[in-house]
């Protein structure tokens, strides 16, 4: 089978465990969402066997987006938090994105809903810790030296 035939597969599972019908669209793409409100997005562009996750962490907001952006940056030094994904900024939606490239050519499903579920874990954890900088950076003020930590989060 295919790379794209088993993420089928596996979506249909997915699927019927929750009630519902999964698969990938035409544009060998599918959109998953929690109750929470946090989604996963699979790609599985050619016949490469990679399949790409991305999740959307949050919204850049305009007030302190340096700090989110340096934050965001920090996060991916030596991959320990995001866990091998990426925090990237997507201009096109002003919204922080963890994305992961994942070869699943010889993985079964067990490896392709521990993919999901440890995305959407890392996403929702970087979305918290990095919602808690709202708390530390007051509007309106000026920021801080570069070499000074006030409020920022550290890996």
């Amino acid at each position: 089978m295919s790379v794209t035939e088993n993420i089928n597969e596996w979506l249909g599972l997915l699927g019927k465990d929750a009630g519902a019908t999964f698969r990938l669209d035409e544009n060998d793409q599918c959109v998953l969402a929690s109750e929470d409100g946090y989604q996963v997005g699979i790609y599985v562009p050619d016949i490469s066997g990679k399949v790409y996750f991305t999740s959307e962490i949050m919204e850049l907001p305009q007030e302190n987006c340096e700090a989110y952006l340096l934050n965001s940056l920090a996060l991916n030094l030596f991959q320990q938090v995001t866990q091998g994904a990426a925090v990237s900024y997507d201009p096109s939606s002003n919204y922080l994105i963890l994305s992961s490239t994942q070869d699943m050519q010889s993985k079964d499903y067990e490896a392709f809903e521990a993919t999901l579920n440890n995305l959407a874990g890392i996403a929702t954890e970087i979305r918290e810790n990095l919602r808690e900088l709202e708390h530390h950076m007051p509007t309106g003020t000026p920021q801080s030296e570069p070499n000074e930590s006030s409020g920022m989060i550290r890996a």
